[in-house]
């Protein structure tokens, strides 16, 4: 008869947590919050937002690239043998801080220039 009441304060503590994960998530989509909700209908009666339109240009997705390319190499030469040599304690490092640092922030601030098909 001891097991009961530990059964029923977790079956309580279980049904709290199922009603704070219920409500953080209906707050995350904004249901019970009012002023998320004003926020949305002032921005849909602002500008009209183009769903259809790419936000980076093609030098953005270049610049992405060369990070991509940038990280690959640099874990790659993290990986190599010895250890202690040049490539894994200073090319490694560099390579990864330009392309986690400066090329992807570098490409994500980058303004493309529009073309005459975009009319962003």
């Amino acid at each position: 008869m001891q097991i009961a009441p530990v059964t029923f304060f977790m079956r309580q503590s279980a049904f709290h947590l199922a009603q704070i994960f219920l409500l953080t998530l209906f707050y995350d989509l904004a249901i019970f919050d009012p002023v998320m909700n004003a926020t949305k209908v002032k921005r849909q009666s602002g500008r009209k937002l183009n769903e259809s339109s790419i936000p980076f240009s093609k030098l953005n997705y270049q610049l992405f690239g060369v990070a991509f390319f940038l990280i690959l190499v640099g874990y790659w030469a993290l990986a190599q043998l010895p250890v202690d040599g040049f490539l894994t304690l200073t090319f490694a490092p560099i390579l990864l801080v330009l392309g986690y640092c400066v090329v992807i922030p570098l490409a994500i601030m980058i303004g493309g220039k529009n073309t005459a098909g975009d009319k962003t």
